[in-house]
């Protein structure tokens, strides 16, 4: 909420070791409370991708509608999408977590599983 009014928040982040080798983009996972993000978006130099992750009501309980992310130990462990049946495949990655909900999400820590593409 902002000034009484609902806004769209998000937070960026660019997930790369070194953008000169081409790496496969697989398993994400972040450390939060049990509130999800309600969508994620997933950017490189060929594609951007935003899939819808999660729906709130008005009592601030949500449906996961992809399911492949899932909630443990204060972990939410997500996979990143597949194009044409393939991981997304650059030197890097843009990730941007989108909240539309005023029901607070708490993210402290990401770690992404990546490897080379050879």
């Amino acid at each position: 909420m902002f000034f009484n009014a609902q806004k769209v928040a998000s937070v960026s982040f660019i997930l790369k070791d070194d953008t000169n080798i081409a790496k496969f983009f697989d398993t994400f996972e972040y450390i939060g409370n049990t509130n999800i993000f309600t969508r994620i978006g997933h950017e490189n130099t060929e594609q951007s991708i935003i899939e819808t992750i999660a729906s709130y009501n008005g009592s601030g309980v949500y449906t996961i509608l992809n399911r492949n992310f899932e909630f443990k130990k204060r972990r939410w462990f997500g996979n990143f999408p597949k194009v044409s049946r393939e991981r997304l495949v650059d030197g890097y990655l843009k990730v941007t977590f989108y909240m539309d909900s005023p029901w607070p999400v708490e993210f402290y820590e990401m770690v992404s599983q990546v490897r080379k593409a050879f």
